[in-house]
């Protein structure tokens, strides 16, 4: 989870690493925090993780929580109705 403030204005956002290369972690410091790393699903669950299982699940929890009708189509997650909000990669009505 991140949380952003920047002139009254907030972002926030949510991000899953799935697999094991994390090779451009090393390139910044993530969330400004230079004593500790990051880490994957892949290897902390020390299994072969597949993104699409990964995305299926977090879109299915999601929706649950936030009471979101959404449907897996194309490799996306597809919205029935307009106006939507894609939201990385997963599309859910307003």
């Amino acid at each position: 989870m991140g949380v952003r403030v920047d002139h009254w204005v907030t972002s926030h956002g949510f991000a899953l690493n799935v697999g094991d290369d994390l090779s451009d972690f090393d390139l910044i410091v993530p969330c400004g925090i230079r004593s500790h790393g990051v880490t994957s699903l892949s290897r902390a669950s020390g299994e072969n993780t597949a993104l699409e299982d990964v995305a299926r699940q977090a879109m299915s929890e999601l929706a649950e929580v936030f009471g979101w009708r959404t449907e897996w189509g194309g490799g996306l997650a597809q919205a029935g109705a307009v106006p939507e909000r894609v939201l990385g990669g997963v599309r859910r009505i307003l």
